[in-house]
């Protein structure tokens, strides 16, 4: 059986009850970042940013909003990361968070977890909001 998917474009659309938002980020193949959101405007207008794979914290500027939890990949954890390879570190995207408003941050893709004490600490430096490092199978109550 074949399904019919359309293909990823940057855009707004409504899936169900939620707002879907995509935009291009600058990486070494074409990924996009995310904000879901529901659509009718309910938490209060917050929503969900994820960053994917992402070579740039402004690039996801346009995408936060006040109060969002924003869930970013930290490859090179405190920093400071090599804008060549295209992945975010901790005082870039915690820059982002203050400077936008983001209600929480959650911090994943970290390449060297021995560091994630070092991470914590450049992202509380920059940003006042809860934050902590993610990892696969951990589950959020929400």
């Amino acid at each position: 059986a074949s399904l019919d998917v359309e293909p990823l474009v940057e855009g707004t659309r409504q899936v169900g009850p939620f707002e879907v938002e995509a935009r291009l980020v600058p990486h070494t193949d074409e990924c996009y970042a995310f904000r879901v959101s529901l659509a009718d405007g309910g938490a209060a207008g917050r929503g969900l940013v994820y960053s994917g794979d992402c070579g740039d914290a402004e690039a996801l500027r346009p995408l936060v909003r006040p109060g969002d939890l924003l869930l970013a990949e930290v490859s090179f954890g405190p920093g400071p990361g090599d804008p060549a390879a295209f992945h975010l570190d901790a005082p870039g995207v915690a820059t982002l968070a203050a400077s936008t408003g983001a209600g929480e941050l959650l911090l994943t893709h970290l390449l060297d977890w021995r560091r994630a004490d070092e991470t914590l600490a450049a992202v509380r430096a920059r940003f006042d909001g809860p934050a902590r490092l993610v990892w696969p199978g951990d589950i959020a109550s929400i």
